[in-house]
């Protein structure tokens, strides 16, 4: 299977977060984090299938400037830049309501900064680098 160069891998993701909380240290823009796992379901679809589906939903509910990654195989990032917390909540429900029609049952986590930043740094896929 072919990589696809517009959704980043677990160590590109590394990189672009840090990047983007240095930014937002610097400059004051707050931003957002959806962390969106895959559950398994009643549903039925492996986690390739629902991914793919996830991948392209997530892509047509955001903004070009926002980023979405693939750190692992169930687990969908999605980096939302320069977004406040009325944005990021608009986006939340935009993708939950799409991606559970499209693909299935996730779990989404919320990460917003500043108020979030120490959680943000900590992720878990982060503290690893």
């Amino acid at each position: 299977m072919e990589r696809d160069p517009r959704l980043l891998d677990l160590t590109q993701l590394r990189v672009r977060i840090r990047e983007e909380l240095d930014r937002a240290r610097r400059y004051g823009h707050p931003f957002g984090v959806l962390v969106c796992e895959a559950l398994p379901a009643s549903d039925g679809l492996p986690v390739r299938v629902k991914a793919a589906r996830a991948v392209e939903v997530l892509r047509s509910a955001i903004r070009t400037s926002d980023v979405v990654a693939r750190p692992y195989e169930d687990m969908l990032v999605v980096l939302l830049v320069e977004t406040g917390p009325a944005g990021m909540h608009d986006a939340l429900f935009r993708i939950r309501e799409r991606i559970t029609a499209a693909a299935g049952v996730w779990h989404i986590t919320t990460l917003y900064f500043p108020e979030d930043a120490a959680a943000i740094g900590e992720m878990g896929f982060l503290a690893a680098a």
